[in-house]
């Protein structure tokens, strides 16, 4: 693992629209709330069973937390694959997903290339086997395809292109990051809101229980 990995990743490419090509900045901090799940350098098969069982440790050149882990995530919570100069954006189709639901299929994810949204469906591939990414030249901003985390045929690491311009293909190096969703304010005061009180029923308990204290003779009880 690169130390990349622990730093400030920017990722600059170019989106095509209507009107001509345009320059966009992606700029992703893995320290901003996110959990590293998953590294690999490219040299390992990654089919769906690696993210179900998990491999290896972190901090090893290949490795993946098992996504059972994550099943107390809420269905919003968004992954962030980083492969070369690319950096994308995935949340759940359906917010009864679980992460291994998404990490296991080719159509179980939305994309986005901002973490801001808007979250869209890809137009998915055609073939069952692979991990994530999409149909050929979709979306139009200087890939093939986007990133596949993986697949179950017989080939190594990611696919499939690290940088604007560059080849397609499989045996790409990448790392996948998971992060949850940061409540709104107003759950937080309503939490707050309920966790007072309760602590004041728990205090008018405390003070009207005041068991009969026996006098001497009470104590003593009968002779």
């Amino acid at each position: 693992m690169t130390t990349m990995t622990k730093v400030a990743f920017v990722a600059v490419f170019a989106v095509f629209a209507l009107g001509g090509q345009s320059t966009r900045a992606a700029i992703f901090d893995p320290a901003d709330g996110w959990e590293e799940f998953a590294h690999f350098d490219g040299t390992v098969r990654i089919p769906a069973s690696t993210y179900v069982n998990g491999l290896g440790s972190y901090g090893d050149a290949n490795y993946s937390r098992s996504a059972s882990t994550y099943d107390h995530l809420p269905g919003s919570f968004t992954i962030a694959v980083v492969m070369g100069d690319f950096v994308d954006y995935f949340r759940p189709v359906l917010l009864s997903s679980t992460l291994q639901t998404v990490l296991t299929s080719r159509t179980s994810h939305l994309w986005s290339a901002d973490l801001a949204g808007p979250f869209v469906q890809p137009i998915y591939f055609a073939s069952g086997s692979h991990l994530g990414g999409s149909a050929a030249n979709w979306p139009d901003d200087g890939r093939r395809y986007l990133s596949f985390w993986g697949t179950n045929e017989n080939v190594l690491g990611g696919c499939c292109t690290v940088a604007e311009g560059g080849s397609t293909g499989w045996g790409r190096a990448f790392t996948m990051y998971v992060q949850t969703p940061v409540p709104e304010p107003s759950t937080w005061l309503m939490l707050g809101s309920g966790l007072l009180a309760v602590a004041a029923r728990a205090g008018r308990s405390r003070r009207r229980y005041v068991p009969n204290q026996p006098d001497a003779a009470e104590r003593t009880g009968p002779r």
